[in-house]
């Protein structure tokens, strides 16, 4: 059931896995892009950006979608704070190889992400991460799980970590990849 925040457009869920508030506005819900794509985008936690895309997107709705889902952050998430963004592809169609080629080189240009986590993809993209991993740096870490409760675990297991470390430097771990079918 939706609580109503402290603005009027803003609604509150809760996770079911950690019982974390989500912010939802409905200028993030079913967002269209052409006639083929939607985005639902929202926040879990304090900074944990997660993105629900659904149907198949082309060039000109990924240019648009990855403008909306850099502006969610900066409007929702305070002060600047990095953050870890999930990709729920459980309703995700696919991508045409320009929106693909894109969104590669658009995702590591975004200072703010920490991680990225993908859920609900497909063997073959999975495969490609792996490639991508030794081809490609990136200065954020790329983890794929099989669904959101373990993605919602993990962006947790990882903010914890953090914080544990928040003294250390930190050096990326992982690349991102070339490739996403």
């Amino acid at each position: 059931m939706a609580k109503t925040g402290s603005m009027e457009s803003e609604h509150y869920d809760y996770c079911p896995v950690t019982g974390l508030r989500v912010l939802r506005r409905p200028e993030w819900t079913d967002v269209s892009f052409g006639k083929d794509y939607k985005v639902t985008v929202s926040i879990v936690g304090d900074n944990i950006l997660w993105v629900q895309p659904s149907g198949y997107v082309t060039l000109d709705n990924q240019i648009n979608v990855l403008s909306f889902t850099d502006q969610v952050p900066a409007e929702a998430i305070s002060g600047g704070k990095p953050y870890i963004h999930i990709e729920d592809w459980s309703r995700f169609q696919g991508a045409s190889l320009a929106a693909r080629k894109y969104y590669i080189d658009a995702m590591p240009k975004r200072n703010r992400i920490t991680d990225v986590i993908f859920c609900y993809t497909s063997s073959m993209f999975k495969m490609s991460i792996k490639l991508g991993k030794r081809l490609s740096m990136v200065k954020f870490r790329v983890h794929i799980v099989d669904d959101y409760s373990e993605a919602i675990r993990l962006a947790l297991e990882i903010q914890s970590k953090e914080k544990v470390s928040k003294d250390k430097p930190s050096i990326p771990a992982i690349s991102f990849m070339l490739f996403i079918t």
